[in-house]
């Protein structure tokens, strides 16, 4: 995700929902080869944050239930919103 997308969905008045898992690592590929993280885990990032600080909404979710209520709300809103969901490292491993 970059800042370029959230700049156009609010310059274009769109009411897109952005999800990003928030797993701290970028290191699916490594994983996926049975290597170990090398240089790919950094510090959890507020990007609901984001979401408002570019004009959107954002939600920040640890459970089920809290994603529901937010793609509920996002559905509803007028502008995007980014919905930062936070799972544990490897946890969509196999998934993809």
């Amino acid at each position: 995700m970059v800042a370029g997308e959230l700049t156009t969905a609010k310059e274009l008045s769109l009411n897109t929902i952005f999800v990003v898992f928030v797993d701290a690592s970028l290191a699916l590929k490594q994983r996926q080869r049975q290597l170990t993280n090398n240089g790919v885990d950094f510090a959890r990032h507020d990007f609901a944050a984001m979401g408002n600080a570019f004009g959107g909404n954002g939600h920040t979710v640890h459970t089920r239930d809290e994603l529901r209520v937010a793609l509920k709300a996002a559905q509803k809103a007028q502008e995007f919103t980014v919905i930062a969901a936070v799972i544990e490292k490897g946890a969509y491993d196999a998934r993809i």
